[in-house]
């Protein structure tokens, strides 16, 4: 006689609207391994259906959070699992909406796993007595799963318990199509057009190329978001760069895999990401990365060997900087690439990813 599966209820966020965290928690919950390694229940987060509407309050998300709260307390009751795996939310009123329903599970006496892709406890808790609490609280009698080992001290202050398992980021194995020659080293701006994603310090990067008569082309792919195409295109007019950045808009499958294909270097100026899957993605396809210190990024990049960290997000100089390095030397950007290539397929694919997953939970379980 098999020995009965332990019961995982998953109370995570899932696709729409798309980002890391959704991602990876879909990739989890269908995951072959861990469907066969644990008898899995899914209770779905989603209180919005765009990006656009995360931060913003409606009467809808009240409803939907009553409704959420019910469904949790019948899955503690009828089905009884042994363990609840939760994505926290570290920031804002969803944190707070977070530790109700992590107080109705506390009570039943289950034990949580929270697997955590962003950061903001840290700070919440400095700024906010009752924040500090609250986090205490939540994290008291708990298993943490973190993406990188530096991403650890932003709950160090209120979390006492065991060291927290350690799982990166993932993305499957894509089909990248051939290169397009360009003539030309390719800059590639890959993610939803947001301030904090780094656009404008791109844009004033290439500014520098172009004034140091550096031979170029630039992508600039992505949805509008609190940055429009066309706010994007009048800086490119008004930096002399029309003809040496193209914007195409927002891109999906196989045209999003071309486009990353047909470039040399992935940029990536962001502020607020902490582990970035378009990292990965550029990784896989053999590209070299500069990108900002933030997050888990000094973790995904070996500066100088897969690519270069740039310390500050808002150093343009220091960005264009790195590009003319690469823009310069096509063979060290070829090498980086290949070297970032092999450090994806070492440590980053979803093989991996899921013998991980499953191995972190027989560990909490048991």
């Amino acid at each position: 006689m098999k020995p009965q599966k332990k019961k995982i209820l998953f109370v995570v966020q899932l696709p729409p609207p798309v980002h890391g965290a959704a991602y990876m928690n879909k990739a989890i919950v269908d995951s072959k391994d861990v469907n066969e390694a644990f008898d899995c229940r899914i209770l779905e987060l989603r209180f919005v259906e765009n990006l656009a509407d995360i931060s913003k309050p409606s009467f809808k998300k009240v409803w939907v959070m009553i409704v959420i709260f019910f469904k949790l307390l019948s899955s503690l009751i009828r089905w009884r699992p042994q363990l609840v795996y939760f994505t926290l939310a570290p920031l804002g009123a969803a944190f707070y909406r977070d530790a109700i329903y992590i107080a109705l599970i506390k009570c039943f006496g289950v034990r949580i796993a929270y697997h955590l892709h962003g950061v903001g406890i840290k700070e919440g808790a400095e700024k906010s007595a009752i924040k500090r609490r609250v986090a205490k609280f939540i994290f008291r009698n708990s298993s943490v799963i973190s993406l990188a080992k530096v991403l650890q001290a932003d709950i160090e202050a209120v979390y006492e318990g065991p060291v927290p398992f350690i799982q990166p980021n993932s993305i499957p194995n894509y089909n990248f199509p051939e290169k397009m020659p360009s003539g030309k080293p390719v800059f590639l701006f890959l993610s939803n057009l947001i301030k904090d994603k780094g656009i404008y310090t791109f844009l004033d990067a290439l500014k520098m190329l172009h004034s140091r008569n550096v031979d170029f082309k630039a992508l600039i792919v992505g949805a509008p978001f609190n940055v429009t195409i066309e706010d994007v295109r009048q800086k490119i007019q008004e930096y002399n760069l029309t003809g040496k950045v193209e914007v195409p808009g927002p891109l999906y499958g196989n045209d999003k895999l071309q486009i990353i294909s047909n470039a040399d270097v992935l940029v990536s100026p962001t502020k607020n990401d902490t582990y970035p899957l378009v990292i990965l993605e550029a990784m896989q396809a053999g590209k070299a990365v500069i990108a900002s210190n933030i997050g888990a990024i000094s973790e995904m990049i070996d500066d100088g060997e897969t690519g270069f960290v740039i310390p500050s997000c808002e150093d343009a100089a220091g960005f264009a900087e790195k590009m003319e390095v690469l823009a310069n030397n096509v063979s060290l950007s070829r090498a980086m690439g290949e070297k970032g290539r092999q450090k994806f397929l070492n440590r980053y694919t979803m093989k991996t990813y899921e013998a991980n997953e499953v191995s972190i939970l027989n560990q909490i379980l048991n």
